[in-house]
């Protein structure tokens, strides 16, 4: 770190589990005395910066409703002369942590940036030396946020992570890391340092940016969090533009918003790691796709993705730790079939993509595959008798049979073994990148009153309560027959791709939508992730019905991680006779179709504008987000 280095204080060693948290509850002009403190005298002074002596009373360390503020004033009401100095806002813990030889620290803290005027540093660090000693040996771990580095259409967003071990002052041992693709620099992320005595590990919210295993500290360190405006000396990080103020009328405040630091000593090294994918492979229609693959393994075991081929490159999840998925774009092909892979943690994914201007269709049995399992039929037909065909399936359990190659029309097989488990089984079928989407039948118990072991959902509606997507509407009931709501459908879709634990805007995107709704935090979340843009420019109408027009919009943003605003790959002859190209939703009945998650109302209708019923959704989630 490119700065005059703060002097840290050794304390006692940290335990076991959470040993450190703070969430910034208790609004006031301080952080907690028992948790922080800061720097003063000739370490509170370095790049272009006085930080605050808030611990004394001559400054503050303001937290609001929304957070603490990490904050850079441009007047500095200290500064001699006035206009020579920004102020900047400091805290570090009160305590020390270091792990033990079969441990590791795991530093996260949660942030979000409002403003990205250039020349501004936001620091996430560990920082430790003994007394007298900082300026030869010091320990550090970095991440910091450089608004430089963060501005639109600058070839790419990136942070900059650094450390030492125990040596002098000066650049370090840094690296400017890529952030994840379609990363939002203004959203609320969480920043982790995952340090044990032979590794570092630096993540954003679980991906992986980069490990280390040279220059690791071994002493004590302390948590800190700065905001700061270096000088010339860090010229990547320098603003020339930014100015300090001569007086209090001038200034201008730039903050960045604390939410939480979590600090925790977890077991380390980790278990062996192993991973699993949500299948072998798969196939991708000649028009191209956006496609996503599971990966499962253990808490902490990081992996990253990479491809073969030019024409297929990542979208998200490049790298990460522990479960997760990588999504990825597979470009249009105007020649013959051709074939790609993917590795993921070591194991490979394979992919095959048709020839261009072929297109295939498959139809299976209606009837969902009994629990006992057996093997079942899949027909394909081509557009040409000459384009070549490949098959795959997933899950694990679901084995394709005879996958090809084949050419023009034919039969796919693919067995399954009995299920005798008390959840339904979804998978899929994928010939030539159009899909057959199958629930085999478990031995579930009957989980509501009105959806009998013998209804046409029950399956993917008990799917929905077992992955707690939908508890029902109430009474021990689910209302199969009832119309969605938009509310209710940002519930499904959010908790689908979500859980109930994630984070969201406080600021109300729609007037029709206030905090006190019971379903604004999945609201603000389809907002926020681009599944939805409103009703209107200002309201989501939430007691709206959802038409199934409307539904295919909403279920392939979803399943694909685009936003309202993005395009995507889909077939463009008309796959349904009430749906044409002029329609609104077009492209997203057709992607739909192509996904297998729908086979229309009739053999050649969609009903694009009849309503949506709660059984129907519940097969629209099965398919899209919950099979493999």
């Amino acid at each position: 770190m490119r700065k005059s280095i703060l002097v840290a204080v050794f304390a006692a060693a940290a335990q076991a589990g959470v040993v450190f948290q703070d969430n910034f509850s208790t609004p006031g002009t301080t952080l907690d005395f028992s948790k922080w403190t800061t720097e003063t005298g000739s370490a509170s002074y370095f790049g272009r910066t006085q930080l605050e002596p808030w611990t004394t009373g001559g400054g503050q360390f303001i937290v609001g409703v929304e957070g603490a503020e990490l904050a850079l004033n441009t007047y500095n009401p200290t500064a001699s002369p006035p206009g020579s100095s920004f102020y900047g806002t400091h805290g570090k813990t009160v305590n020390a942590f270091q792990p033990a030889a079969n441990t590791a620290i795991r530093f996260t803290t949660r942030l979000r940036l409002t403003s990205l005027e250039p020349g501004i540093v936001y620091g996430i660090y560990l920082y430790g030396c003994a007394p007298g000693l900082c300026a030869t040996q010091h320990d550090e771990i970095d991440i910091e946020l450089v608004t430089n580095a963060l501005q639109p259409g600058g070839g790419g967003l990136m942070a900059q992570l650094n450390r030492y071990a125990n040596e002098g002052l000066g650049a370090g041992h840094g690296s400017m890391a890529a952030l994840p693709a379609g990363f939002d620099p203004l959203a609320m992320h969480d920043w982790t340092i995952v340090w044990s005595l032979t590794r570092i590990d630096y993540l954003v919210d679980g991906v992986l940016l980069g490990s280390v295993f040279d220059y690791v500290p071994q002493g004590p360190m302390q948590v800190n969090e700065n905001a700061w405006a270096p000088d010339t000396a860090w010229a990547a990080a320098y603003s020339a533009a930014l100015q300090p103020a001569k007086s209090a009328a001038e200034n201008q405040r730039f903050v960045a918003l604390l939410r939480g630091v979590t600090v925790e000593e977890i077991a380390y090294p980790a278990p062996a790691c192993s991973y699993q994918l949500g299948g072998a492979s798969t196939t991708v229609a000649a028009t191209g796709d956006i496609r996503k693959v599971n990966v499962s393994t253990g808490g902490g075991c990081g992996w990253q993705a990479s491809s073969n081929a030019a024409w297929v490159t990542m979208v998200a999840g490049a790298a990460g730790s522990g479960s997760g998925a990588v999504r990825f774009r597979v470009d249009a092909n105007g020649g013959g079939l051709r074939t790609a892979k993917l590795t993921v943690g070591g194991v490979d994914y394979a992919i095959t993509q048709a020839a261009g201007g072929c297109s295939f269709n498959v139809a299976g049995p209606e009837v969902a595959p009994s629990a006992s399992g057996g093997t079942f039929p899949v027909s394909v037909t081509a557009s040409n008798s000459a384009c070549q065909w490949m098959a795959a399936g997933a899950p694990a359990s679901l084995v394709v049979v005879n996958g090809g190659p084949g050419n023009g029309g034919g039969t796919v097989s693919y067995s399954l073994p009995a299920n005798s488990s008390g959840s339904p089984r979804p998978g899929y079928v994928t010939v030539g990148g159009q899909y057959w989407q199958v629930v085999q039948k478990g031995r579930p118990p009957q989980v509501f009153s009105d959806v009998p072991p013998g209804y046409l959902f029950f399956d993917s509606i008990t799917l929905l309560q077992q992955n707690g997507i939908s508890p029902g509407c109430g009474g021990g009931q689910y209302c199969p027959d009832a119309p969605m709501t938009r509310r209710e459908m940002a519930a499904f879709l959010i908790r689908a791709l979500m859980g109930e634990s994630f984070s969201y805007p406080s600021e109300p995107y729609f007037t029709d939508v206030g905090t006190g709704d019971g379903y604004f935090r999945y609201i603000q979340k389809l907002r926020e992730i681009g599944v939805t843009n409103g009703c209107t420019a200002a309201r989501y109408c939430p007691d709206d019905t959802v038409t199934r027009g409307q539904m295919a919009a909403f279920v392939v943003r979803a399943r694909l991680g685009v936003s309202y605003a993005e395009p995507f790959p889909y077939q463009q002859p008309p796959l349904f006779d009430d749906v044409k190209t002029g329609n609104v939703f077009f492209a997203y009945v057709q992607k739909l179709k192509e996904l297998g998650i729908t086979n229309g109302c009739t053999a050649v209708t969609y009903c694009v504008n009849d309503e949506t019923t709660r059984g129907q959704m519940a097969v629209f989630v099965t398919r899209s987000l919950l099979a493999p």
